[in-house]
């Protein structure tokens, strides 16, 4: 996607540019992208389930979480600025899903922790 939505003409994708103007690959990619954040930062919501079910917590690293969780804010107050729906619905989720992974270590506080 980056080859075909890039802003350079590639070998024997000259086609596509007579089809995909520079605004058009840009929103393109932008959607691919923000369609990558989401999966990534959806894939952790099946581990919440299982938290809550074992009531344990202690898998969740605080530190990478509030790290993940400040990401998250940083662009997607960058998304509101810009308008851009891709990177409001992706970091939108990862700021969900971290702040509930945070919610859930404090419910099920396990000491320190390794």
């Amino acid at each position: 996607i980056c080859f075909i939505c890039g802003g350079r003409s590639f070998v024997g994708f000259e086609v596509l540019d007579q089809y995909m103007t520079p605004a058009l690959k840009d929103s393109v990619f932008s959607s691919c992208c923000g369609l990558a954040s989401v999966i990534c930062y959806g894939t952790p919501l099946r581990r919440l389930w299982t938290l809550i079910k074992r009531r344990d917590a202690s898998s969740v690293f605080g530190p990478y979480v509030i790290a993940q969780l400040l990401a998250n804010s940083l662009w997607f107050v960058y998304g509101l600025v810009t308008s851009s729906a891709s990177l409001m619905s992706g970091n939108g989720l990862g700021i969900f899903c971290a702040t509930m992974q945070l919610i859930l270590k404090v419910i099920f506080w396990n000491g320190p922790g390794p």
